[in-house]
């Protein structure tokens, strides 16, 4: 991983193997908005369509989450979301770092139900959600 750069707007990643929920911080840093979600057709056509992203918002670090089980050990899905990782620091001189993804896309189908909305019918709304309170966790500790 590359040093993480301490100005510029992040985005925040919640990866997954059919969709990839974006979100991005503020100029200040304070605050983690939804952007959109890419769905993954192709890995690499996925990484390109982030890339491309990174470049239009003139993005400074990317946080991916890192699906952590609640003792702390990587989960059955970490291997998938580290490769995917690899690939991406590959393409680009942005610092790509891990950011625990532990119970974010939980908190995500909370606040769809809270909105009166369920998450099974806006998968593409919970990735979103997911990919900003992964990046809320990392702006509130930056």
């Amino acid at each position: 991983m590359k040093k993480h750069n301490s100005f510029g707007r992040i985005l925040g990643l919640d990866v997954g193997t059919k969709r990839i929920g974006v979100a991005i911080s503020d100029e200040s840093r304070i605050l983690a908005s939804g952007l959109e979600t890419i769905y993954v057709l192709y890995l690499e056509q996925a990484i390109d369509d982030i890339i491309s992203i990174m470049n239009e918002y003139y993005i400074s670090d990317v946080f991916v989450g890192l699906p952590v089980n609640t003792d702390g050990t990587e989960s059955a899905s970490a291997g998938f979301i580290r490769n995917f990782t690899e690939q991406l620091s590959a393409k680009t001189v942005v610092p790509v770092h891990y950011a625990d993804e532990r119970f974010t896309t939980t908190l995500a189908h909370r606040q769809l139900h809270e909105l009166g909305k369920q998450p099974s019918r806006n998968r593409d709304v919970v990735d979103q959600m997911a990919a900003c309170n992964i990046l809320q966790s990392v702006l509130d500790k930056l």
